[in-house]
């Protein structure tokens, strides 16, 4: 079993419209063993945050805070004047146009450790042929302010949404 929550990226209620990054939380239930996390050692859940687009925006760890704190209150210009390749980088993702969440990939932004390796998540959804056909064609409501949420509600009122968890190296 799980929990999914969908969300944006940035801050506070916006419309659908209005660009953003697009994620996803998944929580699995029932997941036996000892976590790493300090304090969630007994936890039986693992946590996932994934987001439409494949790479985080930060390139620097250390100009992390200062592009958070633009972004807080939504100063995208300041971001591409004191931090332009990740300001860059932010309008590379939030300038793509989401028709459906429920039809959405979504990845890990950054690579976690496996032994001497690192992986990435991704989330595919699992859409037939005929489904991915008429996503193509379909074009948002954007005079919706809620077309996501409503899109969202009216597939899931057709049909189970399924998406694949994949590992990559």
């Amino acid at each position: 079993p799980a929990t999914v929550r969908l969300s944006n990226g940035a801050p506070g209620i916006a419309p659908d419209w209005r660009p953003n990054v697009r994620g996803m939380g998944l929580k699995v239930h029932s997941v036996p063993g000892v976590k790493l996390l300090t304090g969630d050692e007994g936890a039986e859940c693992v946590d996932f945050l994934l987001a439409n687009h494949p790479t985080s925006f930060h390139t620097v760890l250390e100009d992390y805070p200062g592009v958070q704190a633009l972004m807080s209150v939504g100063n995208l210009k300041g971001v591409l004047k004191q931090f332009p390749v990740e300001g860059k980088l932010i309008l590379h993702a939030v300038l793509k146009v989401v028709k459906n969440l429920c039809n959405t990939t979504y990845h890990s932004q950054t690579p976690y450790a496996l032994g001497d390796g690192a992986i990435k998540y991704q989330l595919v959804p699992q859409t037939s042929w005929w489904q991915s056909i008429c996503s193509f064609f379909t074009i948002p409501n954007f005079f919706d302010p809620a077309y996501l949420r409503h899109g969202a509600v009216k597939t899931l009122r057709k049909r189970p949404v399924k998406f694949t968890l994949c590992v990559r190296l």
